[in-house]
């Protein structure tokens, strides 16, 4: 009976031990850019047990390891698609560098505590690489001006990217309606192998409507959340609202001045007659 129970405090003595070792945060990017930097993190906890070594790994191979006690703490293997940047890494701190569509990947953080038990904890987090557009969404066929009853017919294209970019429409700052937009359209790009180019027109007539104090705005954004934003905007103005303008501007001018001149012709009057009762 008491060896029984000896063993039971011991198998739970020793799962004590496997979960001294925590780790508390994980920092990983699931999104970076194909040709940038960026920095992995593991924050642990040991509590009461020591470090024996932190490894990382891609898709399930090792690529770095840190092993504080022994006479080469710091060891980096291959991996298609990882080059660990030495000179920004530390114990907790990992720094890649040159990403590249290689690099996307399952990322593991394991922390392991030293012999006899070996305890270990670990986190893991999938990066994806994004190839990002070089510039803003381009627009193409629309016209200097529009007047009532034009037709505006445009595309916009985004460059190549990875993933996809979203394209939106939007008409003085409001969502174009769906029957204004024709299919969105996703061309493989022959320059930049697995990168798409994302198209989509607008079409509609143009009424006085869509005129805004005389102003009509266009704009076309692009989505690659959370890393691509971009939009690029064409604004045109109504002539007719300007002549209109101005030609209540100047109504109200010769207004103004009649006024004016007919006060003047009342002031000389009341002079006249104050003088002739003098």
């Amino acid at each position: 009976m008491w060896t029984l129970a000896l063993f039971i405090l011991s198998i739970s003595w020793n799962q004590d031990i496997v979960s001294s070792v925590r780790l508390t945060e994980l920092r990983v990017s699931q999104h970076v850019v194909e040709g940038g930097d960026t920095v992995l993190g593991c924050q642990f906890d040991m509590e009461n047990d020591t470090l024996y070594s932190l490894k990382w790994y891609k898709d399930g191979r090792e690529f770095y390891r840190f092993i504080p006690k022994s006479s080469y703490p710091t060891k980096v293997f291959f991996v298609k698609g990882v080059h660990v940047d030495s000179k920004q890494t530390t114990g907790k701190v990992l720094a890649l560098k040159r990403l590249s569509r290689d690099s996307a990947g399952l990322y593991r953080c394991e922390v392991h505590g030293e012999g006899p038990d070996f305890s270990m904890a670990y986190g893991e987090r999938h990066v994806n690489v994004d190839l990002l557009p070089e510039t803003g969404p381009h627009i193409v066929g629309l016209h200097k001006e529009y007047q009532y009853g034009s037709l505006v017919s445009a595309n916009c294209t985004t460059g190549p990217s990875r993933p996809e970019a979203q394209l939106a429409w939007y008409i003085n700052g409001i969502a174009a309606p769906d029957h204004y937009l024709g299919l969105s359209i996703l061309v493989m790009s022959p320059e930049h192998p697995h990168t798409y180019q994302s198209k989509l027109n607008l079409n509609f007539t143009v009424y006085q409507s869509h005129f805004i104090k005389g102003v009509l705005t266009l704009k076309c954004q692009a989505t690659i959340p959370p890393l691509y934003h971009k939009e690029t905007i064409r604004t045109f103005y109504d002539k007719l609202y300007k002549m209109r303008e101005q030609h209540e501007q100047e109504n109200n001018n010769q207004t103004d001045s009649g006024r004016v001149a007919q006060i003047s012709l009342t002031l000389l009057l009341v002079l006249v007659l104050y003088t002739l009762n003098q």
